[in-house]
């Protein structure tokens, strides 16, 4: 049993993934170079500032550390400072020894500078610069600079760069959604062409909706179509003139068969009624055909069981063709037994009829042309040759219910069919009488 395909994930669903991927990867890497540009370009911009406000405070320290007290003096200039520029979280002076000369908390004046450990160092630039009096050191400034609006505006900034991938995020879902609908519309369509094609129905033309790569497929799916069409119909005529099994043969390995002229060694066999004018007179011509359809539909029923090739049919008979276009080692053995068989279907079907029919047969084996013969515009697949004429001499010769064969084919049946050998015969156009001999039944060791 033909096991059914399951579809796991669509290709809606991995295309949509793949761009939401593809987009979210993108705008992560944008997204860092702009934070990193940015948390640079702030940082060195911050610094700036700081070694400015560095600058002044020291500056403005310089004269007030010779003064006597001069926390008097640097704790409310540090306080002004401090409440001018938000940033700075703190500023400290200190004399020479390092010594807190200047500081926002007064109890904290005259002890010796040591950094806040309740500031996250992480989160500010702790910064310092030493105060000079003619080249000689008097003091040291200390600054702490807050990170947080730094902080702040890479926050926004990552923000806004997250709320613009979502937004184009869902943009390319959207757009992507109808996209690969677009596109998987019709190879859906396609894949349901697919599946009437194997149903064999080839009639199925699918519509061509576009003039891209989709178009183009669906053009070679139609030919496709077309293609398998004319090939089921190439074995549907087969099928008429020779065995389903013969036909796939032939179709499944069409290179290995020749279908040009070709010398070959084939059995031809010629099969008619006998007296067929004297039963049709007595007919009307609706039964006439009716009879010539149950005779026909028989004999070729017989000449397929065997495997042989029916060639053409003749008025009230047919010829048929054993080795063409399939070859059997037994090609004359089944051309004979298919010849007694006819004798005995005739026999059952002659019962219950008020007038009987019977044949005459005539069998020879040799080498003949076989191949397609014609013109451009019609060709049908047939033997000629001598050993051809003969065998239909033979079948004229043959009286009711004989079926005479030629030596060839004696030679070749002799150890498993009963013959009777008859009087030489002349045929016309042979220098030479012929022998001939009569096919009587199968042997019994062939029967058992």
């Amino acid at each position: 049993m033909e096991a059914k395909f399951k579809k796991k994930t669509s290709i809606q669903l991995k295309f949509t993934l793949a761009v939401s991927l593809l987009i979210v990867g993108i705008y992560l890497l944008i997204g860092k170079f702009v934070l990193d540009y940015q948390k640079k370009a702030l940082t060195d911009e911050t610094q700036k500032r700081i070694l400015t406000q560095l600058k002044l405070i020291a500056q403005s320290s310089q004269k007030l550390l010779l003064q006597p007290e001069p926390e008097f003096f640097l704790s409310p200039l540090i306080k002004r400072t401090i409440e001018e520029d938000k940033d700075i979280l703190y500023i400290v002076v200190t004399d020479a020894k390092d010594k807190i000369k200047g500081h926002q908390d007064m109890m904290k004046i005259d002890t010796l500078y040591e950094k806040d450990k309740n500031l996250v160092h992480n989160h500010l630039f702790h910064v310092s610069t030493p105060i000079y009096q003619k080249d000689i050191k008097i003091g040291t400034v200390y600054l702490g600079f807050s990170k947080e609006g730094i902080n702040k505006i890479l926050l926004t900034t990552r923000n806004r760069i997250i709320l613009m991938t979502l937004i184009v995020l869902l943009i390319g879902i959207i757009s992507t959604i109808f996209l690969v609908k677009f596109i998987i519309k019709p190879i859906t369509t396609l894949a349901k062409g697919a599946q009437e094609i194997s149903n064999e129905n080839f009639d199925i033309i699918m519509p061509i909706k576009s003039k891209d790569e989709l178009g183009e497929l669906t053009f070679s799916f139609n030919c496709m179509a077309r293609s398998l069409k004319e090939k089921q119909l190439m074995k549907h005529t087969f099928e008429r003139y020779v065995t389903k099994e013969v036909a796939d043969t032939i179709l499944q390995n069409i290179e290995g068969v020749r279908l040009g002229g070709e010398h070959r060694e084939v059995t031809t066999l010629f099969v008619d009624i006998r007296g067929f004018t004297q039963v049709s007179e007595k007919l009307s011509a609706e039964k006439i055909v009716h009879l010539l359809n149950e005779f026909f539909t028989m004999m070729v029923e017989v000449v397929f069981k065997y495997e042989g090739t029916v060639d053409k049919f003749m008025g009230d008979g047919l010829m048929a063709i054993y080795g063409a276009p399939i070859k059997h080692e037994d090609d004359a053995f089944r051309a004979v037994k298919t010849a007694i068989e006819m004798k005995k279907m005739l026999n059952e079907f002659n019962k219950n009829r008020k007038e009987s029919i019977h044949i005459g047969a005539g069998i020879t084996s040799g080498e003949v042309v076989v191949g397609n013969i014609g013109s451009e515009r019609r060709m049908e697949y047939t033997a000629i040759g001598m050993r051809v004429n003969l065998a239909a001499r033979l079948q004229n010769l043959a009286q009711k219910d004989q079926i005479l064969l030629d030596k060839n084919t004696y030679l070749k049946i002799a150890n498993l069919v009963n013959v009777l050998k008859l009087e030489p015969i002349m045929i016309k156009g042979l220098e030479e009488p012929i022998e001939i001999y009569e096919a009587i039944n199968l042997k019994e060791k062939v029967l058992k």
